[in-house]
């Protein structure tokens, strides 16, 4: 297999390894902060006047900051590491997974490699729990 791996790729990589371990918590969040917006509502006595916009701007902006970090960590990954934007070649042997670029070679035998995911896009052969080269 040959070809030179894109932003977006790491983008999709980092957003599928990433909110496939956060989702749950993104959620309790979600509907953690709905609720403490409902009961703000709903308990306030009318004749009370309280700033409700700091809790109800917290919520969407940590949402945005949730949706942001993978994309800004794929960034930073691929600019850091110029050897990830070479093309590169994997042959699949019945020994392993030898990868090599104008910059970096490697080895990998099977006996290492822990998962294999494929996504819509993606295929992924983690080392590692979160290292899928």
């Amino acid at each position: 297999m040959r070809g030179t791996l894109t932003l977006a790729d790491f983008a999709r990589f980092h957003y599928f390894h990433w909110l496939h371990r956060i989702w749950p918590a993104v959620l309790v969040v979600l509907i953690s902060g709905v609720a403490i917006i409902a009961l703000l509502a709903a308990f306030l006595t009318p004749g009370i006047d309280v700033d409700k916009r700091p809790v109800s701007i917290l919520l969407p902006v940590w949402l945005c900051l949730v949706a942001a970090m993978p994309f800004l960590a794929a960034r930073r990954q691929f600019k850091r590491q110029a050897y990830l934007r070479e093309p590169i070649v994997h042959v699949f042997t019945a020994e392993g997974i030898n990868s090599s670029s104008p910059s970096v070679s490697s080895e990998v035998k099977w006996r290492i490699v822990e998962n294999v995911r494929e996504t819509s896009r993606l295929f992924l052969v983690y080392y590692a729990p979160n290292q899928a080269p």
